[in-house]
């Protein structure tokens, strides 16, 4: 079965969260990361991107939103989904990219 996961900026503090998302609506968004803990924080729901279910050369997970630097091609690229399908390129199969940010 493959992972399904999501990340977002905590309201109360401004830091990433991983884990299920719950949406609410368009402006009221929580990532769940232990339900059993009670570990469930109110996020951003602007900065929410999922897992693409891919790593960059370095090992660093690709979430939507992510900015990546090709290793020929230097001009930062945006991940986004289109439709069903996700990346800047074709370069993003290879794992020839490296996450050097995000747009939030």
């Amino acid at each position: 079965m493959r992972e399904i996961l999501f990340r977002g900026k905590r309201l109360d503090n401004g830091e990433w969260v991983y884990g299920c998302l719950n949406l609410y609506s368009e402006e009221m968004a929580y990532i769940i990361v232990d339900l059993v803990k009670n570990e469930v924080y109110e996020v951003d729901a602007k900065t929410v991107g999922q897992w693409t279910e891919l790593e960059d050369k370095n090992g660093v997970k690709i979430f939507e939103g992510d900015i990546v630097i090709g290793t020929k091609d230097k001009t930062p690229k945006l991940i986004e989904w289109r439709g069903a399908d996700f990346g800047y390129s074709n370069v993003m199969w290879n794992k020839a990219i490296e996450v050097t940010g995000n747009k939030y």
